[in-house]
């Protein structure tokens, strides 16, 4: 590849594209499936969601070095806006351990649970500001990551963090359901 074609390349990797990830089961060993929605047939896949987004990069990277060979237009993200709300559904019981830790850390829900995403997605170091106790994080424990990966990886650890959430409520309400019966 050129200088140029290198540099075009870099410039769209830098770009904040949304990423899909489903599981499609087209494929029994990859059956995960990553696309960036504003670039049709870009795309990647994995033996899991977080395999298959890792790969978009160079996905994306092929994508355009090909696009610009053939002279073709490379699509940028769609800007976004957001209202800066969320509604969020969730267990009682989750609600409720929040509501208490929050109330533990002397802050309202919603600092509590802003401050918490921050966290999880940026690291404790939120401008000086103190993590809520819940929100630990070792950093030393957090493998090294390439400055164009840091975008991608805390997506993953967000990602990976709501999945261990999620399938923990779904053991646990199958356990008393279990029970129950």
């Amino acid at each position: 590849m050129s200088t140029l074609t290198d540099d075009t390349v870099r410039h769209y990797l830098s770009l904040p594209y949304g990423i899909s990830l489903t599981r499609d089961g087209l494929d029994d060993e990859r059956p995960w499936r990553a696309t960036v929605g504003e670039i049709p047939g870009c795309e990647a896949r994995g033996a899991t969601p977080g395999d298959a987004a890792a790969k978009i990069p160079v996905a994306l990277a092929e994508w355009v070095a090909i696009a610009q060979a053939e002279g073709r237009e490379v699509p940028e993200p769609r800007p976004r806006s957001y209202s800066g709300k969320l509604l969020l559904r969730m267990s009682k019981s989750l609600h409720g351990e929040l509501a208490q830790a929050a109330e533990r850390d002397e802050v309202s829900l919603n600092a509590y649970v802003n401050l918490l995403l921050a966290t999880a997605l940026h690291g404790p170091a939120l401008n000086g500001a103190t993590p809520p106790r819940a929100a630990a994080v070792d950093e030393a424990a957090d493998p090294v990551v390439p400055a164009d990966n840091a975008r991608l990886y805390r997506f993953l650890v967000l990602a990976l963090a709501a999945n261990v959430a999620v399938t923990a409520i779904v053991a646990t309400i199958a356990v008393v359901l279990l029970v129950a019966a």
